[in-house]
């Protein structure tokens, strides 16, 4: 998830669309069917089906969630340089606002935002960075919003102050208190602040090599998340203690092949995602280069059960400007698969599924369309057992689209990935 040195877009229209005149929302309906026919090319109709959410708003980053506890997953999302966190509501998908922000840092600048149940009450609460400009990556706060209710109301706490712009977002329990904690990654530093009683927070600053990219696995095996970054991870300290010192966390090395490339701020653009790829019980890392063409998606093995390495390298299949990275059974056939997709400017833009044929040592790829992707999400958006995807073409043109995932459905005769050595 890159900040690129861009314009602003525009502010979007009026939120909902049910609202605009006749004549209006007849436009808006012809944008949908030309993009969505558009998105629709190179797909597999039969296993993947194409929703347009909306024509016309840029949902920059989301996350997927239950907001408003009706059982049904939800999108949250934001446009860059507007002050607001946006809700489009299943199943209708009708746009709304959820959070607005004021004061002096009321525009959400990050690039990546998290849905997690902050204060342990059951529902859904909203954590974000905020600056003080639609594209300022001057020092910021990091903010959870709390639920107050079926995602009708919302209150902004402080959770402490964000020196520059943040990449990615993990939100799990370091310290093993059973209370939510938050780390924020910038370019050379993550913040993790640890969730005290009383919603106070205590901060640790860990310093790392650049640029971007990141999740969290229990890599040791010993039962509290580990963050994994572009070709490392930090080893979690075992004590509630020893997780409030930064001197406790050990960086460890995957591969320095995605931290040690050279050039401008493309260099070192990684997107993470954690999984068991051989089905051996322990967890493994892939790794794909968001911003450059070339790379190839790759998965990790540790030689050790804890994590120590070696660490031995599987390429799968090269995929240029891969901003999709995500790691989920798919097919629902036991066996960790991952999304991946490249940018517009890719020789492989759109998204595709690499499935994992056993073991990680065979993969096939099933297309799902071919017209570009920044950064999308997954989750179980209409309910009924399988991954489902929401993004957008890039990261300044819309449509926001979900593709649902009907796993039943016929296979075509797939394409085979051979394993690179």
């Amino acid at each position: 998830m890159s900040r690129r040195r861009h314009a602003v877009p525009s502010p979007a229209p009026p939120q909902r669309v049910s609202s605009a005149p006749q004549s209006r929302r007849i436009l808006l309906q012809g944008v949908a069917c030309v993009l969505g026919a558009a998105l629709t090319a190179g797909a597999d109709p039969a296993r993947f089906q194409l929703q347009v959410l909306d024509p016309v708003f840029i949902a920059y980053q989301r996350d997927v969630g239950d907001i408003d506890q009706d059982g049904d997953m939800d999108v949250v999302a934001v446009q860059e340089g507007q002050k607001s966190l946006q809700v489009f509501r299943a199943p209708e998908w009708t746009r709304s606002t959820l959070v607005t922000f004021s004061g002096a840092f009321p525009y959400p600048r990050a690039d990546d935002l998290k849905l997690a149940d902050v204060d342990g009450d059951g529902d859904l609460d909203l954590l974000t960075r905020l600056g003080p400009g639609p594209s300022s990556d001057d020092a910021g706060v990091a903010v959870w919003c709390e639920n107050l209710g079926r995602g009708k109301r919302f209150a902004t706490h402080r959770i402490g102050t964000s020196p520059a712009y943040v990449k990615d977002i993990v939100v799990a329990d370091f310290d093993r208190d059973h209370r939510p904690d938050v780390a924020l990654r910038m370019d050379g530093a993550t913040q993790i602040w640890i969730q005290e009683k009383d919603r106070k927070w205590t901060e640790v600053i860990l310093t790392h090599p650049s640029h971007e990219g990141m999740g969290a696995g229990d890599l040791d095996a010993d039962g509290d998340p580990d963050l994994v970054m572009n070709g490392f991870w930090f080893r979690t300290p075992d004590s509630p203690a020893a997780a409030r010192m930064a001197a406790k966390y050990r960086r460890e090395t995957i591969d320095a092949a995605w931290f040690n490339q050279k050039g401008d701020w493309t260099a070192n653009s990684c997107k993470v995602a954690v999984g068991d790829f051989d089905r051996d019980g322990h967890q493994d890392v892939a790794l794909s280069q968001s911003e450059r063409p070339g790379y190839a998606v790759a998965w990790y093995r540790s030689t050790t059960s804890r994590g120590q390495g070696p660490w031995t390298r599987h390429d799968i299949a090269v995929v240029d400007y891969c901003h999709t990275l995500q790691a989920a059974d798919w097919d629902l056939d036991g066996d960790t698969d991952l999304l991946v997709g490249g940018m517009t400017q890719s020789r492989h833009r759109g998204l595709k599924l690499l499935l994992n044929a056993g073991g990680g040592t065979g993969w096939t790829s099933l297309v799902i369309q071919t017209n570009g992707s920044y950064s999308a999400e997954c989750g179980d958006l209409d309910g009924d057992g399988d991954t489902d995807i929401v993004g957008i073409q890039d990261w300044n043109a819309a449509p926001t689209y979900l593709y649902r995932n009907r796993v039943h459905a016929p296979l075509p005769s797939p394409k085979t990935v051979r394993r690179r050595k």
